[in-house]
């Protein structure tokens, strides 16, 4: 009896521990996760009043947010990498122009030689005064006035004569001297050529100091070239050109008239004198008024006087 009844409680406690057993598969079966549903190795949480439901909705939001955030972060990547790639591309393609413009050759820089200065040899001085005896009056002379440039002189000495107002322009200008008179005076030649104007070879050379003295044919009959002398007026301009091309200037400041004889020959003896004392000046003599056919000559002589500007 005693042994049935320790059966028995043996057989109860089974029972017991049995029964048990099964309540608490009942409660897991109802509360927790199923197996199946569980990731290999991972322990099951046994959580008191979580549904199977809740915990399929809380694992499919976390799978959502982490599909979103590995999307969000690939299209990051993406575009990031695109920059960087851009940014890369940009400072390779900007250090090769770099290299390009570093690796040029330099222009060499251009240093301009200056040619060696030829020193231009030095011009002779030119003579205040005509060194040279008397220049024949060239034969022929009226042909220069139609072609002065072949006309030559020396450098220093006067080659052409210009009147403005007497309408004169270039007149070929001859060398004239002087002719001993039988009463021991002197008488100032002529040229030889009615159309040219001679100046007197030992008086001032134009532009020096002193008096340069010229004269020529005049007189309303003939064809003397200062036949047009009376018009000019004080203030009107004379212009002599010398032989290397220098011009000098002279403006009339007197104009005299002296008839023929002891009058003229009076006035003579000032025609080296200048009008203004140590002033450069130009005197230009000529015939004019009434023509004496016995003399054969006019009846007046026009002194004319100029300074040099």
């Amino acid at each position: 009896m005693a042994k049935k009844k320790q059966n028995r409680g043996k057989q109860g406690k089974k029972n017991i521990s049995e029964g048990a057993q099964k309540a608490n598969k009942a409660a897991l079966a109802k509360s927790a996760v199923p197996v199946g549903s569980e990731k290999k190795g991972a322990k099951s949480q046994n959580k008191p009043g979580l549904k199977l439901f809740g915990v399929k909705k809380e694992q499919e939001r976390g799978r959502a947010r982490v599909k979103m955030t590995k999307k969000g972060l690939s299209k990051r990547g993406i575009i990031g990498a695109i920059i960087l790639a851009l940014l890369v591309v940009a400072a390779i393609t900007t250090g090769v122009v770099i290299g390009i413009v570093n690796n040029q050759p330099k222009d060499e820089e251009i240093v301009e030689v200056e040619p060696p200065v030829e020193e231009e040899p030095e011009e002779p001085e030119l003579p205040t005064e005509n060194p040279d005896p008397l220049v024949e009056e060239p034969t022929g002379v009226e042909y220069y006035l139609e072609h002065p440039d072949e006309y030559k002189v020396a450098a220093y000495k006067p080659r052409f004569i210009s009147i403005p107002a007497a309408g004169l322009s270039r007149i070929p200008v001859t060398e004239i001297g002087t002719t001993m008179l039988s009463n021991g005076g002197a008488q100032l030649d002529s040229p030889a050529s009615p159309r040219v104007v001679g100046w007197y070879y030992i008086s001032s050379l134009p532009g020096q100091a002193g008096t340069a003295l010229m004269n020529a044919h005049g007189g309303d009959l003939g064809i003397g070239i200062f036949k047009t002398l009376p018009r000019v007026n004080n203030g009107d301009k004379i212009t002599i050109e010398m032989g290397d091309g220098r011009t000098f200037t002279y403006r009339i400041v007197e104009k005299t008239y002296k008839y023929l004889g002891a009058e003229s020959d009076a006035y003579m003896g000032t025609v080296l004198d200048s009008p203004v004392p140590g002033t450069p000046s130009l005197t230009l003599i000529t015939c004019t008024g009434t023509w004496l056919p016995a003399q054969q000559t006019y009846d007046q002589r026009l002194f004319v006087k100029a300074l040099l500007e």
